[in-house]
Order: structure tokens, then C-alpha cells, then sequence
């Protein structure tokens, strides 16, 4: 996120010399905060799939039922992300991709977690590697 600070525009009110804002379009803004919410959200979702593929190797049913959960907290989420987009672009195909593709790291972290717990002897007590996915939700704080 820190990288995130520097690389997208944006305005700190208290750091203009003369304290007015930039005129910046309502649709600049919506669609800054749509893509900055999609890179939160896209790192927040990487430990998730890890903490989901250690429960899933500890056992099915805890593994199935940390989906489920996983997967009903995920509809604000994307709903988060959709509607900046959506008001900002006007499309529904761009606000629906941005959704998609800030989900897809959660697969992608499952299969990354299953490279590096290959290795170990007994996968099925993983579940300390998920450990890991608190650090997950220090991405909202920042």
C-alpha cells in the first residue's frame, strides 16, 4: 500500500501551499478510488487463498467451510470495488472485470501456498503456515 501512496495521484489537503484542491473530475476520483480499493483488496485476498488451501490440507470439511465463509465475505468486496467503477465508466463489463480480476489473487495465493507447502513432510498440519493470512486485513488499516 505504501507503494501504492506514491505511485497513484492524490491530493493531501493540508500539504497545498494555498489550501484549495486541484479541480479533479467526481469520475477521476470514483475511478481512483475503485482501483485503489481493486489493489487493497487484491492484496487482501493472496493470504486468503493460502489460509484456505492450509485449512482445505488440515481437513476437507474445515477447508470447505473457511471457503464458504471466505467466499460470503468476498460479495462486499467486490460490490466495493464495482460500484466506483461502474459510476465513474459508465460500463459494467470494466466494473465486473476490476471484481474478477482483484478476486483472481485469492486462487492465485492457494496455488502459490501449495508450491511452498509441497515440501513439507506433513502437509495436513499447515494450518500454522496460515497463520499468515492476519497480516491480510493490515492492508485495510493502512
Amino acid at each position: 500500500m505504501r507503494l501504492l501512496d506514491y505511485i497513484v495521484e492524490h491530493i493531501h489537503m493540508d500539504t497545498l501551499s494555498d489550501g484549495n484542491a486541484l479541480p479533479l473530475s467526481e469520475k477521476h476520483n470514483l475511478r481512483k478510488t475503485g482501483l485503489l480499493t481493486a489493489m487493497g483488496i487484491a492484496m487482501h485476498n493472496f493470504p486468503e487463498g493460502m489460509a484456505v488451501l492450509a485449512a482445505s490440507l488440515n481437513s476437507p470439511y474445515m477447508g470447505f467451510s473457511v471457503a464458504v465463509a471466505i467466499a460470503i465475505h468476498n460479495i462486499p468486496e467486490g460490490v466495493a470495488v464495482s460500484i466506483p467503477i461502474y459510476y465513474a465508466t459508465g460500463s459494467r463489463k470494466k466494473a465486473f472485470a476490476y471484481s474478477f480480476f482483484a478476486g483472481l489473487t485469492e486462487p492465485l495465493g492457494a496455488g502459490i501456498g501449495y508450491l511452498l507447502l509441497y515440501p513439507v513432510p506433513n502437509p495436513g498440519n499447515a494450518l500454522p503456515y496460515a497463520c499468515c493470512g492476519r497480516r491480510s486485513h493490515g492492508f485495510y488499516l493502512f
